[in-house]
């Protein structure tokens, strides 16, 4: 009997929603348009946030990049031209977090991976 209720739980558990608030959802994916139903701030108006940021702090020889969402908020940021690097590489910023629900800009200055993660 003790295995049917395990079994039961854990057939309850798999058929939950993947979205789970303490992950990364990238964009271009099911869970990322799904998502995107349920918001107050959706990602157009979030990266329309983040150009206007971006024209107003004059970062223009840098590639703007949304890199995921993340605990209700869009983090967007930066890549730099390898073209103009001695080692011809780029790196990566994370600039801004604008949050899904009030839309406010939380300004933050970290280096990352191509995927958004922090060093």
């Amino acid at each position: 009997m003790s295995k049917l209720i395990i079994l039961c739980l854990i057939i309850i558990s798999c058929s939950k929603s993947n979205l789970n608030s303490n992950m990364k959802i990238y964009q271009n994916t099911k869970e990322f348009n799904e998502l995107q139903k349920s918001l107050k701030i959706s990602f157009t108006d979030a990266e329309k946030k983040f150009l206007i940021y971006h024209e107003k702090n004059k970062f223009n020889s840098l590639e703007p990049v949304f890199y995921y969402y993340f605990e209700d908020c869009y983090y967007f940021g930066y890549k730099t031209d390898a073209a103009k690097d001695k080692q011809n590489k780029s790196f990566f910023f994370l600039e801004l977090k604008i949050n899904s629900n009030t839309g406010n800009l939380t300004e933050l200055d970290e280096s990352v991976d191509n995927l958004g993660n922090r060093k």
